[in-house]
């Protein structure tokens, strides 16, 4: 079924994140899913998924004093890129500091300075 569906979606040759190219760009794909993710069922499922996918990550940060918001709203960013254990591995490897997680995180990467920047405007960094 996945192969047959990309088939349908997917220009020959293209591959990778779809930045406007693939299934997003489809309007029956878009309304779609845009139909089912305003769903009531659908809400109950994408909030459980969520819960699953983060609560490792963030009880780690609790055990590890990170109980601010932005703290936390770093760790769930991370994880949101890298999953739990690569979050756990960035802040183990940079001292369990968030801002120094969030720095080695973003890099210099463009997509993820996005990130830092959509994080930093919902949850200031200290002064």
């Amino acid at each position: 079924m996945i192969s047959d569906f990309s088939k349908k979606c997917r220009p020959e040759g293209k591959s990778g994140n779809d930045t406007g190219w693939g299934c997003f760009s489809k309007a029956w794909w878009h309304d779609g899913m845009a139909r089912f993710l305003a769903s009531p069922e659908s809400i109950d499922a994408q909030n459980r998924a969520w819960l699953a996918l983060m609560k490792p990550s963030i009880d780690a940060a609790l055990a590890k004093g990170w109980t601010d918001r932005r703290s936390l709203a770093i760790a769930m960013g991370v994880t949101n890129s890298l999953g739990s254990s690569g979050f756990k591995k960035l802040a183990a490897n940079n001292g369990w500091k968030p801002e120094q997680v969030l720095s080695a995180y973003v890099g210099t990467n463009e997509h993820r300075k996005r990130r830092r920047d959509a994080l930093n405007a919902a949850f200031p960094p200290p002064t």
